[in-house]
């Protein structure tokens, strides 16, 4: 599905959609080390065809992570780094989130959570 100015694309863990300079990449499934690599090759293929000054990665669809999960994240902030887009977690599960926060991850990576009625907090 293709429109002027936005694409969403949708493969079997991710969809991304880009406008305005912004991809929104949507994670469903486990984060873990049997998918982290085709995870990894999807995501960063969005990120270098578009190119954006910010990099949303939303998961609110994540319900397990292990360790790939984690350096999936740090590979993803060192490349948009290294690319120069801003980069930022948005909406993780309980689960994900104290994983996050037992790690220290959530000291180096922004993190949003955005309610559902609209209102955010950090």
């Amino acid at each position: 599905m293709q429109t002027i100015g936005e694409e969403v694309l949708h493969t079997g863990q991710v969809s991304a959609e880009y406008a305005s300079g912004v991809l929104t990449l949507c994670i469903v499934g486990d984060i873990d080390h049997h998918g982290a690599a085709a995870l990894r090759r999807d995501v960063d293929r969005e990120i270098y065809f578009y190119r954006p000054k910010l990099v949303l990665l939303k998961l609110d669809s994540v319900e397990f992570m292990d360790s790939a999960g984690l350096g999936f994240f740090m590979g993803r902030y060192a490349l948009c780094k290294t690319l120069g887009c801003a980069f930022r977690l948005i909406d993780p599960t309980p689960r994900v989130l104290k994983i996050l926060e037992l790690s220290g991850m959530d000291k180096k990576l922004a993190i949003e959570k955005v309610y559902r009625g609209g209102q955010k907090t950090t």
